[in-house]
């Protein structure tokens, strides 16, 4: 689980910094936004057989596709608000004569901040939903951990036990709970 939450910060690390620069940068936006758009509406799930044929059942696919659901959310949303964000921000930060990289951690990411957040909130959401498809196909780790929920899913679901599938699925109800409490508190 630890390694497939690498996907989450890679996606929407990647995604954000994307969006802050195509949502500064209208150029940048025509030049690369027809793609980005349509990758962004290829379903991430349609990627899955995809991924596990290319990568196998171990973990690399997994983050994979994490990363590549949470960095359309985070780009989509750094993109609107950078889009949307106020000229005079724009004009404050060109008259003091900031540096591309000053503006962009002084100025543009404190203004779209609200937006960040929420970005990272839902893209958390999809990573979880993302976790769940992943790993109806299985997965190679040894130890405690080596059958994720989602696969426990699936096989409770094949061996007619609704108990394992009701406790997996309110598994992920809470970790998903204190996973969005502690993005809210340290960011």
């Amino acid at each position: 689980m630890l390694f497939r939450s690498s996907g989450f910060v890679i996606g929407f690390t990647f995604g954000a910094a994307c969006g802050i620069l195509t949502g500064r940068f209208p150029k940048l936006f025509i030049a690369i936004g027809g793609l980005l758009l349509f990758l962004r509406w290829t379903p991430v799930l349609a990627l899955l057989p995809l991924t596990i044929r290319l990568g196998g059942l171990g973990e690399i696919p997994k983050v994979f596709l994490i990363a590549w659901s949470c960095f359309f959310v985070s780009w989509a949303y750094a993109h609107v608000a950078l889009s949307k964000m106020d000229s005079a921000y724009v004009w404050w930060s060109n008259s003091l004569g900031l540096t591309l990289p000053q503006r962009i951690f002084k100025v543009y990411i404190p203004a779209v901040s609200p937006a960040l957040i929420a970005a990272a909130r839902v893209a958390l959401a999809v990573a979880i939903i993302v976790v769940v498809a992943a790993e109806f196909g299985g997965t190679l780790q040894e130890g405690f951990f080596r059958d994720g929920l989602g696969y426990r899913i699936s096989r409770a679901i094949e061996t007619n036990r609704n108990d394992i599938n009701i406790a997996c699925i309110l598994t992920f109800g809470f970790v998903g709970m204190a996973l969005d409490f502690l993005l809210v508190q340290f960011v």
